[in-house]
């Protein structure tokens, strides 16, 4: 963007955050709608075709921050903008110093609504309201997100606490994850479950990679691939189970009781940790369990029936249909909460391909800075291929990342890309010298 429009740009930004009273927010308007109106109606048919390109390639920019709405408020626009902006740390502590100095002489509670002056610290958030921020990225699953709202809830509130959540791979569980680490104050630290082992075992993960002697007492601890953690057996030469020792470990994680840690299984680096206020997280396909059950019904035995039936098997769980499928009874007896996840649908995928705030694709345009645009064909054919290949959105975000990847491998000098059923095939120009040498041979 030109340094006269940046300008013009974030100009307009302040000066509209600025002339907004405490209970308003000012909308603006996205130029691109503005621009394509303006062309239409033949604004700049004088423009040559180099300053038209600039001109569009600008407005694109811009507009890019609107993430394909007509409209957005200037308080998202900002952040947005200021997330997008590369900025040096010694550009950053100018900022800051010309904002401390400014601040020097306001009394904030003057600004605030007398409602806002009386409170100290900002009211906690409520379970519907986690509900609703988890339910700006992720899709459906609505038995998952309000019990992953209820246990963020009683997490920011000092409560540690423990869901177990089930689901086929590429229903969602590692957005649900993503979804939760975007609220404000929550911790959250991943481990795979697959790789789990005791610190004395040379796997490669511990728990103790996620609990570092420092600030580790107040995070959630998310275990993935709990389920093969929870049902594979690993013995080493001298007999000791060390899946054994694993699952202990992570007993007592779930009773909240203070834990020792000794990296690499050297006692003179030892540490304790008090995991009282240490909220776990199971996540687990738990496949063969699911479609190896016949239906039936029952509660899963935590005091409701949060059972739910399965597309794909019509099937019910209980707490001791996953112990028979190799979970320790102790486990299940101390997760506070079940939930399941339904498998997506092809329908599933395209909606969240038509919902700009959830789509891969406005990830993928939000990366690379570009605007980004997909026919409808392609979007039904990446749906497709989601849910046949089981993969999710992942699949989605990896074909479209490949595609667009071929199109600027070919011209990376656009500031818009639009993808179509067919792939282009990326052409390689070579050099008159090099071209002499071939024919040469």
């Amino acid at each position: 963007m030109q340094i006269e429009r940046a300008k013009k740009f974030w100009r307009q930004l302040f000066q509209a955050i600025a002339g907004a009273g405490s209970n308003s927010k000012i909308t603006l308007n996205n130029p691109g709608v503005q621009f394509n109106l303006a062309c239409k109606a033949g604004k700049y048919d004088s423009l040559n075709d180099g300053d038209f390109e600039a001109l569009k390639s600008e407005i694109a920019e811009e507009s890019a921050l609107y993430h394909n709405k007509s409209s957005a408020s200037a308080e998202t626009l900002l952040i947005r903008a200021i997330r997008n902006t590369p900025l040096m740390s010694t550009e950053v502590e100018r900022i800051i110093r010309v904002l401390a100095r400014a601040s020097e002489s306001v009394c904030y509670t003057d600004i605030l609504s007398p409602k806002e002056q009386h409170t100290d610290l900002p009211a906690p958030l409520s379970p519907q309201e986690l509900y609703n921020m988890l339910s700006e990225h992720v899709y459906g699953q609505d038995e998952a997100k309000r019990a992953l709202s209820m246990l963020a809830y009683h997490h920011l509130n000092g409560h540690a606490s423990s869901l177990l959540i089930a689901g086929p791979t590429g229903s969602g569980k590692t957005a649900l994850i993503e979804a939760l680490s975007q609220i404000p104050n929550m911790d959250v630290r991943i481990l795979d479950g697959s790789r789990l082992g005791p610190d004395s075992y040379r796997s490669s993960v511990h728990l103790s990679d996620a609990l570092p002697p420092e600030d580790s007492e107040n995070c959630v601890l998310v275990i993935d691939e709990f389920d093969k953690c929870a049902t594979e057996t690993h013995i080493g030469a001298n007999g000791t189970n060390y899946s054994q020792m694993t699952i202990n470990q992570i007993l007592l994680l779930l009773e909240h009781r203070l834990m020792t840690f000794s990296p690499n299984g050297m006692s003179d680096q030892a540490y304790v940790i008090d995991t009282s206020k240490i909220s776990v997280i199971l996540l687990g396909a738990f496949e063969n369990l699911m479609k190896g059950l016949d239906a039936h019904s029952g509660g899963i035995g935590f005091g409701a029936e949060t059972h739910k039936t399965h597309d794909y098997s019509n099937t019910k769980l209980t707490a001791e249909d996953f112990i028979n499928a190799g979970i320790r009874r102790e486990i299940m007896g101390r997760i506070n909460d079940v939930a399941f996840l339904n498998p997506m649908t092809t329908e599933d995928f395209r909606r969240i391909l038509d919902t700009p705030e959830l789509s891969p694709v406005t990830r993928i345009a939000e990366e690379y800075h570009i605007n980004l645009t997909v026919s409808d064909a392609l979007k039904d054919q990446l749906a497709h291929q989601a849910y046949e290949s089981k993969l999710g959105c992942r699949s989605v975000y990896s074909e479209v990342k490949r595609r667009l990847n071929i199109m600027m491998f070919n011209d990376c000098t656009q500031s818009c890309y639009h993808l179509d059923t067919g792939i282009p095939a990326p052409t390689v120009t070579r050099s008159p010298a090099l071209a002499f040498a071939y024919a040469e041979e």
